[in-house]
């Protein structure tokens, strides 16, 4: 699942914005250290189209065992009205 900034569900008839910072929930990313609040140990990319984005936090999700979240900011050059595939890789 994807959120928008706004706590919404991200989809084609309710998209985020650029700009806004989307979470993207996820399981299987392994090894947290021990920050507050936690990150997971292997580096994660997210893939938006062609471009490779760093996230802002990508950690255990409060409240939640064993579910991950990636918090990234959408791109202002991404252009608007456009459906863009999203994929996470780590390692």
């Amino acid at each position: 699942a994807i959120l928008n900034q706004n706590g919404s569900v991200n989809g084609a008839s309710n998209p985020a914005r650029r700009g806004e910072v989307i979470v993207i929930f996820g399981t299987g990313m392994g090894q947290v250290d021990s920050q507050t609040p936690p990150r997971v140990v292997s580096e994660v990319t997210v893939l938006a189209g062609e471009r490779q984005l760093s996230p802002q936090f990508a950690g255990p999700t409060p409240g939640f065992v064993g579910l991950y979240q990636v918090n990234v900011r959408v791109p202002e050059v991404l252009a608007p009205g456009l459906a863009v595939p999203v994929a996470l890789q780590q390692g």
